[in-house]
């Protein structure tokens, strides 16, 4: 559980709107069941944290990504990544 540790310590506490906090909290729980529960489907987690990032503005959004992306090793962000696609290659 080391990115969920990862993003409630470095990341929450820096985010400043109430979308950005619902999405990383939206992250941090999913990622929770599945780590529980391996056989989780997050496909709806996934699709709500999408629907929050449309919600925020272009700045909202770059910052959001941006703290993940600069607070969460890279091995880290990959695994995360591959389920809620927070960066772009």
């Amino acid at each position: 559980m080391a990115v969920v540790d990862k993003l409630d310590s470095r990341v929450i506490t820096k985010l400043t709107t109430d979308t950005q906090l619902e999405a990383a909290q939206l992250i941090m729980d999913s990622i929770s069941k599945y780590i529980a529960n391996n056989t989780y489907d997050i496909t709806a987690d996934v699709e709500a944290a999408k629907v929050l990032g449309l919600k925020m503005t272009a700045d909202e959004y770059t910052y959001f990504k941006n703290t993940i992306t600069g607070n969460i090793p890279i091995s880290e962000l990959v695994a995360l990544n591959n389920y809620f696609k927070v960066i772009e290659y």
